[in-house]
């Protein structure tokens, strides 16, 4: 399996794991993907304008070390099951949605 990067307009913004680049370029087409992209904000500016072009390359070695870690950590903590594939890692900072919030303390009051 390869790590890739996708990118918005030329900015990184994640990294995914896809067996081929044709793979790779389903995934970055994909309306889960896309719609994701549009629902997000990054420091109260949305992530994608639904018009800017979404590309994809091979993950560099520094972009792959942040995915291996983060896929690692979410194994260890139970969001995955190991040799789970579908594993996003961004590496923009992703505005936290006002029900994760919600949902976060409600957790803590309990």
């Amino acid at each position: 399996m390869e790590v890739w990067t996708a990118e918005i307009a030329g900015k990184p913004v994640g990294v995914f794991q896809a067996a081929l680049e044709a793979d790779a370029e389903e995934y970055v087409r994909a309306e889960s993907f896309t719609s994701e992209l549009a629902s997000l904000e990054s420091r109260g500016t949305p992530v994608w304008n639904g018009k800017d072009k979404i590309t994809f390359r091979k993950a560099n070695a520094g972009e792959r070390s942040q995915w291996e870690k983060s896929y690692a950590a979410a194994v260890e903590e139970g969001e995955i099951d190991a040799g789970e594939e579908d594993w996003l890692q961004w590496l923009i900072p992703v505005d936290e949605d006002e029900d994760d919030e919600e949902d976060e303390d409600d957790d803590k009051n309990k």
